[in-house]
């Protein structure tokens, strides 16, 4: 093995080795703070991640450096090096996913108490839906989708200045966001 192969191994057990498990929001704000992440988010902000984390099969841990997923359900201690905006992104995509459970429920209901239910569920998941839309503007795709909706704007008004033909002008928008769609691997537009 090169001398560069071992050291690099090396450096990456001693970050493994250093890993600590996230059982306290305060702990992902102070490593968050300390390593300059620029993201306003509570106690309860994070509370509510490491909820939907933690029913999805997954922990968080951290080390001096990175951030880290690490799987309930494996045998051994699997973490992957992960980010605040993907984890944001992940619970996202969950809560998107048990909305739409949700509203099945609902449809579905055979009873008043089964309907009941149901309903507080899907108000509980829309709720935690307006705390996490608020997350997600704060991360890179958040600030991403904010950008391409303001070139599309600006876009939008300059064509419809020359041309006056609106069904033109929406074409072009819904062409490129298309486009943008299918050349972005994350993040979302709902």
């Amino acid at each position: 093995m090169e001398r560069k192969e071992r050291i690099r191994k090396g450096a990456t057990k001693a970050l493994e080795n250093d890993r600590k498990l996230i059982t306290e929001a305060r702990q992902l704000i102070d490593w968050l703070d300390v390593n300059d992440i620029l993201m306003n988010l509570s106690e309860k902000d994070i509370t509510l991640l490491m909820n939907y984390m933690e029913g999805h099969g997954y922990q968080l841990g951290i080390n001096s450096e990175r951030l880290f997923k690490i799987s309930k359900d494996s045998l051994a201690d699997q973490a992957v090096a992960i980010s605040i905006d993907d984890i944001i992104d992940s619970v996202c995509d969950w809560n998107y996913e048990m909305i739409q459970h949700a509203k099945e429920n609902l449809e579905h209901a055979t009873g008043m108490g089964e309907y009941l239910q149901a309903q507080e569920y899907y108000n509980g998941v829309r709720v935690d839906e307006g705390i996490l839309d608020k997350m997600f503007d704060q991360t890179y795709y958040g600030k991403e989708i904010i950008r391409l909706a303001e070139r599309l704007a600006g876009e939008a008004i300059q064509q419809l200045q020359k041309t006056g033909n609106i069904d033109k002008v929406s074409m072009t928008v819904a062409d490129t966001i298309k486009d943008y769609g299918t050349e972005q691997e994350k993040g979302k537009v709902r």
